[in-house]
């Protein structure tokens, strides 16, 4: 009986998209993805949902109408992936062909794919998070204090966030001296944690599920060889390695619904003996679909006509507060300013007027005035060079020597001497000193 190579690949595609889910460590991230619109290729929409908070209730009026908008934003699968495998005639017959070509292709996704997803996926998650500043500093593990430090970093969520359901994704290496510590025996549990269609049992602290992770998947940054490039490093073979400047990752402690993951199989084509043109045999192509996105929740707050007057979140990766005027143009911006933390304030045409960066310099678009001490730690330098730019006067300045006072555009000066270096300017006659 001929084999429907259609509907073995379309039954292929959906076993191994489960496989993913239920085998990788990262599979429960998926679980997210119930939230995606996904049509095929490489693109996927996320909703984005924004709502007003509450009002106060009026008796004869009743409810205060509230708004909820609700966005879909398309995102692309940055990680198109794929491979292709023969099996020989001679070989694979027609009828052991389905039972090989399922172990061949699921053999394949347990030992080459798998360990990729994941590794993208943790060296994605531990890269935002050194960008945003939300990784704390290196630590090596130790058996006497790894409890108190895991705790720490789960309690600094907590602190922000309230009790959310939480995982922690572990380093093999750094789950086994967790697990050496006198401790733990104490505040370690038993829970079941739920992966796709498969539940299993995992170590769990405080109620917080420990998933652990092969250390070669836990680095901050990989190479992922395209496999078909030749001479050093040979990229023929395909797969990953770990980037030379990679950093081991600990833990990775996150919100149960923070991480969007995707990944499909979206190509398994089967070409039989008598239809590949290259070779005598049964010709597979798999391709592989996926990325990993941190959704954050973005608070919206909107005026009686609908218009967003204060946003507080996650605003296209960017964690700000934005504060808008009556015609919802932005006025006040703190926050994530393209990787830098920055606060500035817009005129109405939405042109900076003030800006200030993370590292206290100040740019000003008008006047400043100050009603009380003015002390200035180094150079004074008025316009772009010393020639341009004025200073003008409208009160006493005092020194330790003196003082100088402009009234009515006279000057007097008070000091016990005076030093003139370099030229003066006299009613439009220039004296030389």
């Amino acid at each position: 009986m001929p084999i429907n190579t259609l509907e073995f690949a379309r039954i292929t595609q959906t076993q191994l998209d489960k496989q993913v889910v239920a085998e990788a460590t990262s599979g429960w991230m998926e679980l997210n993805s119930s939230r995606v619109k996904y049509s095929g290729g490489n693109e996927v929409k996320i909703p984005k949902l924004s709502m007003d908070g509450l009002g106060n209730y009026d008796r004869d009026n009743g409810f205060v109408q509230g708004s909820v908008t609700l966005e879909w934003e398309t995102k692309k699968l940055t990680q198109d992936r794929g491979r292709t495998f023969q099996l020989d005639a001679m070989d694979v017959d027609e009828t052991a062909f389905v039972a090989t070509a399922a172990s061949v292709m699921g053999e394949f996704q347990r030992t080459r794919v798998i360990p990729e997803i994941d590794a993208y996926r943790y060296s994605s998650i531990a890269t935002q998070a050194i960008d945003k500043g939300k990784a704390t500093e290196s630590y090596t593990p130790d058996a006497s204090d790894i409890l108190t430090k895991l705790r720490e970093d789960i309690y600094k969520i907590y602190d922000v966030a309230g009790e959310i359901p939480l995982v922690i994704s572990m380093s093999m290496q750094v789950a086994a001296i967790l697990e050496g510590s006198k401790e733990i025996a104490k505040v370690l549990d038993t829970g079941d944690f739920k992966r796709g269609d498969i539940s299993t049992k995992v170590r769990t602290l405080d109620g917080v599920p420990i998933m652990k992770v092969p250390s070669a998947r836990m680095q901050t940054k990989f190479v992922f060889y395209d496999g078909k490039t030749s001479g050093e490093p040979d990229q023929t073979k395909g797969g990953f390695k770990a980037d030379e400047s990679a950093k081991a990752i600990n833990w990775i402690i996150q919100a149960r619904d923070t991480a969007i993951a995707v990944s499909k199989t979206d190509k398994i084509r089967v070409f039989n003996p008598d239809t590949n043109q290259k070779a005598d045999a049964w010709k597979l192509d798999y391709r592989k679909y996926h990325d990993l996105w941190i959704i954050g929740d973005l608070l919206a707050i909107y005026n009686e006509n609908g218009r967003a007057r204060l946003k507080l979140g996650n605003d296209g990766g960017q964690f700000i507060l934005s504060i808008y005027d009556e015609d919802e143009n932005l006025r006040i911006k703190l926050g994530d300013h393209g990787g830098a933390y920055a606060f500035a304030i817009y005129d109405r045409r939405g042109n900076p007027a003030i800006y200030m960066d993370e590292d206290g310099n100040i740019v000003v678009a008008g006047r400043i005035k100050t009603h009380d001490e003015t002390i200035v730690g180094s150079n004074l330098v008025v316009g772009e060079n010393t020639s341009s730019g004025r200073i003008d006067f409208a009160g006493m300045i005092n020194s330790s020597e003196g003082s100088i006072e402009v009234v009515d555009h006279k000057m007097i000066l008070r000091a016990d001497y005076i030093d003139l270096v370099g030229n003066v300017n006299i009613n439009g006659t220039q004296v030389d000193l």
